[in-house]
């Protein structure tokens, strides 16, 4: 049997590796935001036949000498594909700069009957307090979650479960977050949906782990120790929290290729860095939580000896 207990302080190295590795993608390469967080200008073009969107975004940058953003739209009603092309920031292009543009993607793309549709001018709607506010919920979501494991397992140190079980959901999130700058995802409002379900599987793989850890507590009676608590329990656990996962895993991971192949920009941004969120849920709870709860019981039983 594997001794997760013992091996703490290895999956805490990894654990370090990775959020290393996450943080340096989002102090290096930034995290994009998406258009209702920045300011902005889009063109809209509509297009007919096949099209892929690579090219024409690379037909773009070349002629405005400038990273833009490729998004593919389908008026199902009117049988119509266009492209928005956003470009960040507050400078937006000049009439004759459009039309420059607009005739050089139609010599480039002579099949595709290229026409510029529409040119909006986008001002940010959201500011920094929606962002604070979304933080004070974090902060509350994170001061209820260890006063419900208080209460609900306070013959193991309730608190202690909750504080570990907090600690990896900001695991779980960094890595997701890792996730949107690694691959230039538009950083938008779907990372709060992210986190929400990042929340729900974070305290679903810890309320389980803590729920045998207290069961094998009533059991087994104090004369095991803690890593020996926290091994069986995570031996019992393991199979169910696995089938869980991994059928949300899969499920998302169809989403993620469905989305890529499709050129869905919206749903990839939701299904992608919520999957890297979801396979962190179990790491955070099995490795992380358990055997740092084990950890914290064994010196303080230490303390009480001495």
């Amino acid at each position: 049997m594997m001794n997760f207990a013992a091996d703490r302080k290895r999956f805490l190295a990894v654990s370090a590796v990775l959020l290393l590795i996450a943080l340096a993608a989002i102090a290096l390469l930034g995290v994009r935001r998406d258009l209702p967080y920045q300011d902005g200008f889009v063109l809209t073009y509509t297009y007919q036949g096949e099209l892929d969107s690579r090219p024409f975004q690379e037909a773009v940058e070349t002629v405005v000498g400038r990273r833009v953003t490729v998004q593919a739209k389908t008026d199902w009603a009117a049988g119509l594909s266009s492209y928005e092309v956003s470009f960040p920031g507050d400078v937006a292009l000049t009439t004759q700069e459009q039309m420059g543009l607009t005739a050089t993607l139609a010599s480039t793309f002579p099949d595709n009957e290229i026409a510029l549709d529409s040119a909006l001018v986008l001002k940010a709607a959201v500011g920094w307090d929606f962002w604070l506010k979304c933080l004070l919920c974090m902060g509350v979501a994170a001061a209820v979650t260890v006063l419900f494991f208080s209460l609900r397992f306070p013959s193991i140190g309730g608190w202690q479960a909750g504080i570990l079980t907090v600690a990896a959901f900001a695991h779980n999130l960094l890595l997701a977050a890792g996730g949107y700058a690694l691959f230039r995802i538009p950083f938008g409002g779907q990372f709060f949906a992210v986190a929400l379900v990042i929340l729900f599987f974070t305290l679903y793989s810890a309320a389980g782990l803590f729920g045998h850890i207290r069961d094998n507590r009533r059991l087994l009676g104090k004369k095991v120790s803690p890593a020996e608590l926290v091994n069986q329990s995570i031996v019992q656990y393991l199979p169910r929290l696995l089938t869980v996962l991994a059928c949300a895993a899969m499920m998302l991971a169809a989403l993620s290729v469905m989305a890529l192949l499709g050129q869905a920009d919206a749903i990839l941004s939701f299904t992608f860095p919520l999957l890297v969120g979801i396979l962190s849920c179990g790491y955070g709870a099995i490795c992380l939580a358990g055997p740092l709860w084990a950890g914290w019981q064994g010196e303080k039983n230490s303390e009480k000896q001495g």
